[in-house]
Order: structure tokens, then sequence, then C-alpha cells
């Protein structure tokens, strides 16, 4: 049950850090706060949570494939 918690977890981690920094880079709030943000401060923050963001879903991916291939089978 645990397992199940952490693997949810990590999946909307990761959807909704890849959702965010995606509509940050397609400029749909960028262009009406142009001026109150510093772009490269800001350029830098959304790398980061970009980054850790495709590292959770690639966790969440490995984590997913461990358990259809090693615990699925052993709960038959």
């Amino acid at each position: 049950m645990m397992l199940n918690t952490i693997i949810g977890m990590m999946g909307t981690i990761a959807v909704i850090g890849l959702f965010g920094c995606l509509w940050k880079f397609l400029g749909i709030k960028l262009q009406k706060m142009k001026k109150q943000i510093e772009l490269t401060k800001y350029k830098k923050t959304c790398r980061i949570i970009l980054y850790v963001s495709i590292s959770c879903f690639v966790l969440f991916l490995f984590v997913i494939g461990l358990w259809f291939g090693l615990i699925y089978p052993s709960l038959k």
C-alpha cells in the first residue's frame, strides 16, 4: 500500500513540474509578466524544476517497470 502512495506522489510531482515548465516556456504567462521577472533568475529556477521533474518521471517509470517485472508476477 505504501508503494502505491509513493508511485502516485512521484507521478504527480513529475506531471505538475513538466506541465508548469512547459506552460512557462510557451510564454503564456511570461508575456504578461515580462517586466516583473528577471529572466536569468527565472530560467535557472525553471531549469532546476524541469530537471527534477524529469528525474522524478524517469524514477516513476523505473519503479512502475520494477513493479510489473518483479512484484506483480509474484502476486498471482
